[in-house]
């Protein structure tokens, strides 16, 4: 009887411990299903998140790329807008140089009027004092150097030569009589020399009326005066 419980107890501790290890077993079972299902989830998720990283780079690749590109295309139109702007400048600078000569000859040829009549001044009065060999004029003398100042700068004309000749007498312009020979200028070719806060130097070959055929060179600098391109300096006599 005894011999029987003892076999009755080693079978009950038998099946508990087989449901138990079967429990154990069914549990990590699970476990390791479930590990390996958060693993898929989580390779799945890195790989999500690689390829997001990875679009997110490919597209700022290109919008930088994009940038650069604008930037080309805006250092380029720079550029060529420069160079145009470059070229507007030499023919500005050939006609105002041109037109500086041919005042500045005008002027040295003057009879009393024609200097008045080449800067646009009308119904001029002008009348010769023999004694004192001037010519007296009814236009303002500072009429007559805002009109001159449209061709070359006021300090360049004070220190002409042809400056001497021009006076003023009570608010009018009085004018010298010289009677030079008046020649036209024409301007050949002009290279740029150098620019710098604004001026740009030229060397400029020119002829004249006189002998079209005999050019001379002189160098000549422009620079805008109240929006207008003149002359500042200049090495011809």
């Amino acid at each position: 009887m005894d011999n029987n419980k003892r076999k009755n107890v080693y079978i009950t501790i038998f099946v508990i411990t087989t449901v138990i290890a079967g429990c154990i077993a069914v549990y990590f079972s699970i476990m390791e299903s479930k590990i390996s299902q958060e693993n898929q989830n989580l390779q799945t998720k890195v790989e999500e998140l690689t390829a997001n990283a990875q679009d997110a780079i490919l597209q700022e690749q290109s919008k930088i790329q994009e940038e650069i590109t604008k930037v080309d295309e805006s250092s380029q139109a720079n550029n060529q807008s420069e160079e145009l702007s470059q070229n507007t400048i030499d023919k500005i600078a050939k006609s105002t140089i041109e037109d500086y000569m041919n005042i500045v000859s005008v002027m040295f040829a003057s009879d009393g009027g024609t200097e008045l009549n080449y800067l646009g001044f009308a119904n001029t009065n002008t009348k010769y004092v023999e004694d004192r060999g001037v010519y007296t004029t009814n236009v303002k003398y500072q009429d007559f150097i805002n009109k001159v100042t449209e061709y070359m700068t006021k300090e360049l004309f004070e220190a002409s030569k042809y400056s001497k000749s021009y006076s003023n007498n009570n608010g009018n312009l009085e004018i010298i009589a010289k009677g030079a020979t008046q020649v036209t200028y024409y301007v050949r070719d002009i290279e740029l020399v150098s620019k710098s806060n604004g001026e740009y130097v030229y060397n400029c070959k020119y002829s004249h009326s006189m002998n079209v055929e005999e050019t001379s060179n002189d160098e000549f600098t422009i620079k805008k005066v109240n929006n207008e391109y003149v002359v500042s300096k200049t090495s011809m006599s």
